[in-house]
């Protein structure tokens, strides 16, 4: 008996010795790690790979084919099908065998690379070049017989869309097999820290687990990219329940890519789990995906050293983020906007800075300005000025109707506010109580007074400029996110009337501005029959009038 124990304790140990992790952490380290496991290949090499836009590993998967060795390669294309062509094509074309993966799965997000069935590179980070130098990722080599030997026998069966059931090998999370219960166990076990990154929050299993184990006590800590407040929902939730959850800008330098649990670190039960697996209901249950539980305390000192880092560097959500307080049309303070024009948000810790587009305003118009983005609906505004109180921006094309808004800087991300957009809501800038209206010399045809310098209002007869926002479609449809190019114009698909008082004027074209965004030139003729005197100023269009308590002075004595 005694022989025997010291057989299985020598094989223990022996197993022990001969198994392996290295920890390879993005954008840190840079690829060479990966690129030298590739080149080591001598008789085989597989890959699972959602998505492939890497020339330089390419060419490696080519040369080792070229070199005699028997590369395999599974590339996703339920998703991902369009990327990966050009390097399925190439591929193919230097002696490597490629297969579009099994279109079964959701997607086939594994990201892994197996060299001489005796290594395996587990894997956050796709094989894409544009995200190296700004994506947070890890990859872990693995040695482990058993590990390996279980990722071979699946990558047997996937490459040739057989059915097969993963083996766990020693420490091996895969999906659609058992990363849930797997993620699950290790959230709702945790007794006093979960330490997490990841690019998706949407599964609710995982939102419930995480809230109730800081409710429990444990001290949560989350660090995400905040991408168009995708899940802010989540993070507020989280937030209210005592999950600290610390959020990148997309615009920032780095980019939360990762997903790991850290779990119990510095305690007898401190693990870690690092893979493909994304916290969504898809990723976790209908996709393939792989990755690994450890406890190799080198790995954990330096997963828990990157990730605090990534906590710290981030914005606390709900910290003195901002806060919307009101929404409208920039010319008219009305409540709401227009689809495609000017919007003004007002609250509080909007920007961290006030700034405006003018050093960086092109052709095309910026979705962000020093780190501030506001979202409409789902889509990117185009901000304009951004102050701690204030932020004015131009509209995307939205349906009409409710929707919310959210604004992210670099000091958080708002609550959603609602809003209502409309088809149109015109209305005419203003100086006071006055219209924004020119000669069409384009000097102020306003009352004299409104400014320091000496103005002309309008006489009767005269052609004048009225400027607005709000007038809807045109006709050909006008550039989104662009200045107004020249050379074209830009009607107004609905017939705009003007009334001066209760005298309507003759309406001569109701056109975008050239060489502006959103801003509208009404040309109106005054009534030759207006006497001396302040009018309100009243624009319609598709049924829609423009606000009242807007003036215009018309003098006929202007000497």
């Amino acid at each position: 008996m005694r022989f025997i124990l010291l057989v299985i304790g020598c094989f223990l140990a022996s197993k022990a010795s001969a198994a392996t992790y290295t920890l390879v952490t993005e954008p840190d380290q840079g690829l060479t790690p990966i690129y030298n496991l590739i080149s080591s290949a001598k008789s085989t090499l597989d890959m699972t790979m959602y998505e492939l836009t890497d020339t330089q590993a390419e060419q490696l998967l080519a040369q080792a084919a070229g070199a005699g060795v028997a590369v395999r390669v599974i590339l996703d294309q339920n998703l991902e099908m369009r990327n990966n062509t050009p390097a399925y094509s190439y591929l193919s074309a230097h002696g490597v065998q490629v297969h579009w993966a099994n279109p079964k799965y959701s997607a086939t997000h594994q990201k892994t690379i197996t060299v001489d069935g005796s290594v395996s590179a587990i894997m956050t980070l796709n094989l894409t070049s544009q995200y190296y130098s700004s994506d947070r990722d890890f990859a872990v080599i693995d040695n482990d017989p058993d590990d390996v030997a279980a990722i071979v026998a699946t990558f047997d069966a996937d490459f040739t869309n057989s059915t097969v059931t993963p083996g766990d090998g020693d420490a091996l999370v895969w999906s659609p097999t058992n990363s849930q219960p797997v993620i699950l166990d290790a959230i709702n076990s945790a007794e006093d820290s979960l330490l997490v990154e990841n690019e998706e929050m949407s599964d609710t299993n995982v939102t419930k687990a995480l809230i109730g184990a800081a409710k429990r006590g444990v001290l949560v800590r989350v660090v995400m990219t905040n991408t168009t407040n995708e899940y802010a929902a989540e993070f507020t939730q989280l937030a209210a329940a005592g999950v600290e959850v610390s959020t990148y800008s997309p615009s920032a330098p780095l980019y939360i890519h990762a997903k790991v649990i850290l779990a119990d670190y510095g305690g007898d039960g401190a693990q870690v789990i690092i893979g493909s697996e994304n916290f969504s209901s898809a990723s976790l249950t209908r996709n393939r995906e792989l990755g690994i539980v450890l406890s190799n305390p080198e790995i954990l000192e330096s997963i828990e050293t990157t990730l605090s880092n990534d906590f710290n560097g981030g914005t606390l959500w709900g910290a003195s983020g901002p806060a919307i307080t009101n929404i409208v049309n920039t010319a008219s303070s009305q409540p709401g906007f227009a689809s495609g024009a000017w919007l003004t948000i007002f609250g509080t810790n909007l920007s961290p800075v006030t700034d405006d587009w003018t050093d960086s305003l092109a052709g095309t118009l910026a979705t962000s300005l020093d780190g501030v983005t506001v979202t409409v609906g789902d889509q990117l505004a185009f901000p304009s000025y951004i102050s701690p109180t204030q932020i004015n921006a131009v509209a995307p094309n939205v349906t009409a109707g409710p929707l919310e808004v959210t604004v992210s800087a670099p000091n958080g991300t708002s609550a959603r506010a609602p809003a209502i957009a409309e088809t149109v809501q015109p209305a005419f800038f203003q100086w006071g109580d006055y219209a924004v209206a020119t000669h069409l010399d384009y000097t102020a045809a306003v009352k004299n007074g409104t400014f320091s310098e000496p103005t002309v209002p309008a006489a009767p007869g005269e052609i004048i400029i009225l400027w607005g926002t709000g007038f809807g479609l045109t006709i050909p449809p006008a550039p989104l996110g662009a200045l107004v190019p020249p050379g074209t114009t830009y009607s107004t698909v609905g017939a705009v009337t003007v009334a001066l008082g209760s005298v309507q004027a003759k309406v001569l074209s109701a056109v975008l501005a050239p060489g502006f965004a959103a801003l509208y030139q009404v040309a109106i003729q005054i009534p030759e029959s207006l006497a001396d005197g302040d009018y309100a100023v009243l624009a319609s269009i598709a049924g829609t009038q423009s606000p009242e308590n807007v003036l215009l002075t018309v003098l006929s004595n202007r000497q």
